[in-house]
């Protein structure tokens, strides 16, 4: 079993209601809102695009979960040291830009891979 794997509360999907990440996938990078507001372009995916998607979406969540991980020591240094504004604020962004970007990404990762999973052995069938 690798990082990357889906737990066992994200295949059942109640990670993901819990902390509502339904809700915030659209405004991450790319997302619906951004491409409302016309900063993002609609992409059409094939099979080749999505595997590429796989791989770049782990690197993203290594980046995010260094990121996060840094955020946090700064948090707890906010919070040894007294000053408790900025350790509450780090703590929001870190949740926002940090977090939740970490569990978008594991969320569609999850679904495109049962999605090609599905098409492989449908393929595989009819072969």
């Amino acid at each position: 079993m690798s990082y990357f794997d889906p737990l066992t509360c994200e295949e059942t999907g109640a990670l993901h209601r819990w902390f509502g990440t339904r809700a915030f996938r659209p405004f991450v990078a790319g997302g619906r809102f951004w491409q409302q507001v016309g900063l993002a372009k609609r992409r059409r995916w094939r099979a080749h695009d999505l595997n590429t998607y796989v791989r770049h979406s782990k690197t993203l969540e290594i980046a995010h979960l260094l990121s996060l991980g840094f955020l946090l020591i700064i948090s707890v240094y906010f919070c040894i040291v007294g000053d408790w504004m900025a350790a509450g604020i780090s703590t929001i962004a870190n949740l926002l830009l940090n977090f939740y970007p970490i569990l978008v990404v594991r969320y569609n990762r999850h679904r495109i891979e049962s999605r090609l999973s599905r098409r492989r052995q449908a393929d595989e069938e009819s072969d």
